[in-house]
């Protein structure tokens, strides 16, 4: 359950930071509203890897980051979340 819920708060955050409505997210990832809603409430019983990836790519950070760290918490304090490729 932590780690969907990090990963939901850290989609939300990303999604803010960057000025990106639910709509259109999920739209760049392929999947629907709901189910991106679904994600930033920790609803989905197994994130898939390609999801996981899109939203990545998206933002340009490291996939592994997305439900392990609190990434609002790393910016904060100085931390880098961008993927260096």
């Amino acid at each position: 359950y932590f780690i969907k819920k990090v990963l939901g708060k850290n989609i939300v955050y990303l999604r803010k930071k960057n000025d990106i409505t639910q709509l259109i997210l999920a739209e760049k990832i392929g999947i629907s509203r709901k189910q991106l809603h679904n994600y930033e409430r920790a609803k989905v019983k197994n994130p898939t890897c390609f999801v996981l990836s899109q939203i990545a790519m998206i933002f340009n950070i490291q996939q592994e980051l997305l439900d392990r760290n609190d990434l609002e918490l790393v910016e904060r304090n100085g931390g880098n979340i961008s993927d260096g490729d």
